[in-house]
């Protein structure tokens, strides 16, 4: 019976390579992490590696039709994806109670150190404790200065504000009466706009009617003529007229 496909093999010897490789490092934790930042990326690189051993055992999931047609190994195939996702858990597992313990011994390392840079000789502290009233006292001096100055600027900088909104005021009360105005200057000439069309209107009827008049009057002094003067001398009008 053949035995499974070489994938299968070298995905099995990957998947042990790193849980022997993951299972290393943690037992090494607690030596090789001196500090927070040692731990965070030593927690970091082990976390790549446990998801990395996950991404191997998804492929190998991947390949149990081809392991299904081999009855032998078919049979070994579903306890050995259990024991290596057994196994996965468990480095999970195991890196957080590992990183958990040299995380609160980092914790009460530096809890040591403070209590014993904090717990000189009586003199000593007294002094210390002295010292850090009086740069207290300075500190709190300074701040207290530098807040009252911080209030007077800001005084200054509302009294500004309040010049400069009634200065905006009045430019705005200023800007609608100039444009009240305009708006006044505006219907006043529209006004007289048309007051001036009327007038060219009533000069042209009034020279229409003046002409009509006097055409009016000429054809009158004709008729007249005619009647009373041209229609007794009729031939010397005519004489008159091939002059």
């Amino acid at each position: 019976m053949a035995g499974p496909p070489p994938s299968v093999e070298r995905l099995q010897r990957d998947i042990l390579n790193l849980d022997t490789a993951i299972r290393g490092r943690i037992d090494e934790l607690p030596t090789n992490c001196r500090s927070d930042k040692d731990l965070y990326s030593t927690t970091r690189d082990l976390r790549g590696q446990l998801q990395e051993m996950k991404m191997k055992i998804d492929e190998l999931v991947k390949l149990k039709p081809t392991i299904a047609k081999i009855v032998l190994e078919g049979e070994h195939f579903e306890q050995l994806i259990v024991e290596f996702r057994n196994s996965m858990d468990w480095n999970k597992n195991a890196l957080a109670l590992a990183a958990t313990k040299v995380r609160q011994q980092l914790e009460k390392d530096a809890r040591e150190q403070l209590f014993a840079r904090d717990t000189p000789s009586s003199g000593d502290g007294l002094r210390h404790r002295t010292t850090d009233m009086k740069s207290s006292e300075a500190d709190a001096a300074r701040a207290t200065e530098r807040l009252s100055s911080l209030v007077s600027k800001m005084g200054e900088r509302a009294n500004f504000a309040e010049e400069h909104m009634a200065g905006l005021v009045e430019s705005s009360s200023l800007l609608s009466r100039a444009g009240t105005e305009f708006t006044d200057q505006a219907t006043h000439i529209q006004t007289g706009h048309k007051l001036l069309s009327k007038f060219e209107r009533r000069e042209l009827t009034d020279k229409v009617l003046v002409l009509l008049a006097l055409c009016f009057y000429l054809v009158t002094i004709y008729y007249i003529l005619h009647k009373r003067v041209l229609s007794r001398f009729p031939d010397v009008f005519y004489y008159l007229l091939l002059f």
